[in-house]
C-alpha cells in the first residue's frame, strides 16, 4: 500500500502514466476495487478490462504452488533438468506461466517448446495474461519472435527446420520449458537442446519438462533429457480430491477381436493392420450399440478411432442413424477445426470423432462420455484419451468411458518412469482399373458394410441384449493396483532389481551396508494391501535379519515406491546400478553363490554318480554367464533364505543346466 501511495503521489496524477505499464503491473497483485479504495484512483476502461482479465488466472491451487516450490528448491540444489508429471486438467500451463519470472539463470530469456498449434496458442495466451510485463513472441511457420522478446513460444518442428534455432544466442536464455515433455527424446528436441547447451547434466540452463504422462515405451531414454522427477500429481489423486471429474468405466466384451497376429509399428500396433483386425471383429457394431446406450444420458461423446478411414466410417455409421456426428483429423484445416471444436463445446452436436488429434493439449470440459475404439499398447496414450473427459464442468458429475477393445484391462497403471488395412481394389483382367470405377467400388463396399453393421446392431439392440455395466473409476484404479500381476509388472519395470522372494507375496531389494527393503502382501477383510519395511541382515547369519523401520502401508504399491525414493535416495541410486542386463556377474557375487551352492553340488554328484570337480566347474560357468542383475537377485535371495522360492528355482535351474552340460561334455569326450 505504501508502494501504491507513493506511486499515486508522484506519478498516477499524470495521464501519461495513468495509461502506462507500471499500473498494469500493480494490477497483478491488487483488484480494481482495492486500487480504487486505497488510491482514490479510477482505472481507465482499458486498465479495468485488463486487470479483470488477469484476476481469474492468478489464483494458484495448493498443489500448483507446491509444484512451483518443488521446482525452485530442486533448481537451487543444483538439479537443472527437471521433469514434472501433472495429470490432464491440472493446469500445467498455468504453473509454468507463473514459474517463468521466478527461475534464475545467467541469461534472462525463456524458451517454451510446443509441438502443436493448439498448445502454442494456449501457452501464449496464458503466459501473456499471467505476465503482462513480459514481451512474449511466437516462433512458428511465418511468425517470427522479436530479438528483444523475454519469452519465445516456439514450434519444435519450425525451430528445427533449417536450423532456425541458430538465430537465438544460447547465452541469452535462462530457462527452456518443454511442454508434453515425453516427446523430448526425439531427435528434433535433441538438436535444439544441444544448440542451447542444455543437453547434459552440467548445463547452466533450467530445463523444465511438463507432461501428464512421463511413462513411455522407451522409458530409459527419458534419462538422457531429465535428471529427476521433482513433482507428481496423479490422475487418481486429483479425482479423489475432486480437482478432476470422476469417471465410470464400462466394457463390452466380444470374442472375435484377436490382436495377437496384428503386426507392430514401433512399440504400438500398425494402424493399417489394426484397422483390418477391428473390422473383422465387428467393433463398429459394438460402437454403435454403445452409443445408443450412452445417448440416453450423455450429451457430448468423444470417440477415438484407429486411422482416418476408420474415423470417417464411424462418422458415417452414426450419421446414417440420424446422429449428428462430425470428425477432426490431421488433414482438417485449422479454421475448420476451430469451428468444429467451438460448436462441440457449445453443444451444437453430440458426437466428435478423431484419430489422435485430441490426445494432448485439448480443453473441451463438456465431454461427458468417451468411446475407446482404438486398441493400443501405449499406457500414456490410454491415459491421455481418458483424460480428455475429466475436466470439471457444471453440467456433468462424471465422465463415462466405454472400452470396446480391452485396453483398460492392462493399461490403468499410473506410474512415471525416468508412457486398419485400407480397402484395396482388385484390378480388372487387363490389369487396369479407372479411378472412377475404383472410387465407386470403394463407396459400394463401404456403404454395404455400414448398412450391414447398422442392421446387426439394431437387431441386438432391439432385444435389449446390451447393457453397459459400469464400475467407478477410482474403484477400478484400486482394484487394478491391488492385483498381484500388476504389482509384479511394476516392480520389474521400476528401475530397481527387485526379486520375487516368495511368489506373489514377498519382494525384496537390497540397500547399502547389508540392508534390505521388503514389500509384503497383506490380505484380510476382503482387502489387499502392501507394506514396505527397512531391514538389516545379521552379518554372521545372512538368512536372519531384523526390521529397522516400518516405512508404510498402502493398497497402491506405487505410493510405497515413491516413499522409498524420497526417504532413501542414496540406497536407491546405489542399487539401481545393479539393474544391468549387459554387464557380467561380479566376482563377489559368483564367489558367494558358489559357496552357498556347494552342498547342492556335492549332493547331485553323489546322487547321479558325477565327478564332483567337473560338475562344480559346470556350475561355475553357468553362474559366470549370468548378467549382473541376475547375479544380484540370486545373491540377495540366498542371503534372505536358501529355501525361498527364488533361491530354490534358480538353484534348480542352474543344477539342471550344469548336469545337462556334464553329459554333453562326457559324450563329446567319448
Amino acid at each position: 500500500l505504501v508502494y501504491i501511495s507513493e506511486r499515486k503521489r508522484n506519478r498516477l496524477q499524470s495521464e501519461r502514466v495513468a495509461n502506462s505499464h507500471p499500473l498494469i503491473m500493480v494490477a497483478n497483485y491488487f483488484t480494481p476495487r482495492i486500487l480504487v479504495r486505497y488510491t482514490k484512483y479510477k482505472l481507465s476502461p482499458i486498465q479495468s478490462w485488463y486487470s479483470k482479465r488477469l484476476i481469474h488466472s492468478f489464483a494458484l491451487r495448493d498443489y500448483q504452488q507446491e509444484a512451483i516450490d518443488s521446482i525452485l528448491e530442486a533448481s537451487e540444489s543444483g538439479v537443472k533438468r527437471q521433469a514434472i508429471e501433472m495429470a490432464t486438467g491440472s493446469g500445467k500451463t498455468v504453473v509454468f506461466s507463473h514459474l517463468i519470472p521466478l527461475l534464475k539463470g545467467k541469461g534472462t530469456k525463456t524458451l517454451v517448446l510446443e509441438h502443436t498449434q493448439e498448445l502454442i496458442a494456449q501457452s501464449y495466451d496464458k503466459i501473456t495474461r499471467i505476465n503482462p510485463n513480459l514481451r512474449v513472441g511466437i516462433e512458428m511457420a511465418e511468425s517470427r519472435a522479436r530479438l528483444n522478446d523475454d519469452v519465445i513460444v516456439a514450434s519444435v518442428q519450425s525451430l528445427a527446420t533449417n536450423k532456425r534455432f541458430t538465430k537465438f544466442n544460447p547465452d541469452d536464455f535462462k530457462t527452456i520449458i518443454i511442454d508434453e515433455c515425453h516427446h523430448a527424446v526425439a531427435p528434433t528436441y535433441q538438436k535444439i537442446l544441444k544448440h542451447f547447451k542444455a543437453d547434459t547434466k552440467n548445463t547452466n540452463i533450467n530445463v523444465i519438462g511438463f507432461t501428464a504422462t512421463l511413462a513411455r515405451a522407451d522409458k530409459q531414454m527419458l534419462k538422457a533429457v531429465f535428471d529427476k522427477i521433482v513433482f507428481q500429481r496423479s490422475l487418481a489423486t486429483m479425482i479423489f480430491n475432486k480437482e478432476l471429474a470422476s469417471f465410470k468405466a464400462s466394457k463390452l466384451y466380444f470374442k472375435r477381436l484377436n490382436l495377437s497376429d496384428v503386426k507392430m509399428k514401433g512399440k504400438d500396433y500398425d494402424p493399417k493392420a489394426l484397422y483390418n483386425a477391428v473390422l473383422k471383429a465387428g467393433v463398429n457394431e459394438h460402437l454403435l450399440l454403445a452409443y445408443m446406450e450412452l445417448e440416453k444420458e450423455y450429451k457430448s461423446t468423444l470417440i477415438f478411432c484407429i486411422n482416418v478411414e476408420h474415423c470417417r466410417e464411424v462418422c458415417v455409421l452414426l450419421q446414417k442413424q440420424g446422429v449428428d456426428a462430425r470428425y477432426v483429423i490431421s488433414e482438417t484445416s485449422n479454421s475448420e477445426r476451430k469451428t468444429i471444436v467451438a460448436d462441440f463445446k457449445q453443444g451444437k452436436f453430440p458426437v466428435l470423432c478423431n484419430v489422435t488429434v485430441f490426445t494432448e493439449g485439448t480443453d473441451i470440459p463438456n465431454i461427458d462420455s468417451i468411446i475407446l475404439a482404438r486398441p493400443t499398447k501405449s499406457k500414456p496414450l490410454m491415459i491421455q484419451m481418458i483424460g480428455r473427459g475429466l475436466r470439471l464442468h457444471k453440467e456433468k458429475s462424471h465422465c463415462h468411458v466405454v472400452d470396446l477393445v480391452g485396453i483398460m484391462d492392462e493399461n490403468l497403471e499410473l506410474k512415471a518412469i525416468l508412457e486398419g488395412k485400407q480397402l484395396q481394389m482388385k484390378k480388372a483382367k487387363d490389369g487396369t482399373t479407372s479411378k472412377i470405377e475404383s472410387r465407386d467400388q470403394v463407396n459400394y463396399f463401404e456403404n454395404d458394410r455400414i448398412s450391414k453393421t447398422i442392421e446387426c446392431a439394431l437387431q441386438i439392440h432391439s432385444k435389449n441384449i446390451v447393457e453397459l455395466r459400469s464400475v467407478d473409476g477410482l474403484e477400478l484404479f484400486r482394484e487394478y493396483m491391488s492385483d498381484v500381476g500388476v504389482v509384479r509388472e511394476i516392480l520389474l519395470e521400476a528401475g530397481l532389481p527387485w526379486v520375487s522372494l516368495y511368489d506373489n507375496s514377498v519382494w525384496g531389494v537390497g540397500g547399502r551396508y547389508n540392508t534390505l527393503f521388503l514389500i509384503k502382501k497383506i490380505t484380510g477383510y476382503g482387502q489387499t494391501e502392501y507394506q514396505l519395511t527397512y531391514n538389516k541382515f545379521i552379518k554372521e547369519d545372512f538368512s536372519t535379519y531384523q526390521e529397522l523401520e516400518f516405512i508404510g502401508k498402502s493398497n497402491n504399491v506405487l505410493e510405497l515406491l515413491r516413499e522409498l525414493a524420497e526417504r532413501f535416495p542414496e540406497d536407491v541410486r546405489h542399487v539401481a546400478s545393479y539393474r544391468d542386463f549387459e554387464r557380467p556377474c561380479e566376482y563377489s557375487q559368483v564367489s558367494f553363490i558358489m559357496t552357498h551352492l556347494a552342498g547342492r553340488i556335492a549332493e547331485s554328484s553323489l546322487k547321479y554318480g558325477l565327478d564332483d570337480e567337473q560338475l562344480r566347474g559346470n556350475v561355475n560357468d553357468a553362474v559366470h554367464a549370468m548378467p549382473l542383475v541376475t547375479g544380484y537377485r540370486f545373491k540377495l535371495a540366498l542371503m534372505y533364505s536358501l529355501n525361498c522360492d527364488y533361491s530354490s528355482w534358480k538353484a534348480n535351474q542352474i543344477s539342471a543346466e550344469s548336469i545337462k552340460n556334464y553329459y554333453k561334455i562326457d559324450t563329446y569326450k567319448l
